[in-house]
């Protein structure tokens, strides 16, 4: 399998999901999968924050019953770079069928 291709899409101004894309063989299509969700989690008034919750688990069904690592950074493309990054080292949601 190869390194997941991890972009945020935002779904509003100040929200969005984390969602990595994995390729899964030569001719197949792949996986999409929702790994997480960002907010911006400051004021107007205030300098520019995002943090992501990443999910223990792709989907997001265990994310109030489990633990999830936040990242933060000031931009939106700061943290979309350290999510990138974090991918290429490790998946953080586990294995995928």
């Amino acid at each position: 399998m190869s390194t997941p291709q991890v972009v945020i899409a935002r779904n509003g101004e100040r929200s969005g999901f984390v969602v990595a894309s994995i390729v899964t063989g030569q001719y197949r299509m792949g996986l999409r999968l929702v790994v997480g969700q960002v907010y911006r989690d400051s004021k107007e008034d205030a300098p520019e924050n995002w943090r992501a919750w990443l999910w223990p688990q792709a989907g997001g069904d265990m994310a109030v019953t489990q633990s999830c690592e936040a990242v933060d950074a000031g931009t939106l493309d700061k943290l979309s770079d350290k999510l990138r990054r974090r991918a290429a080292k490790e998946p953080w949601w586990g294995e995928v069928a």
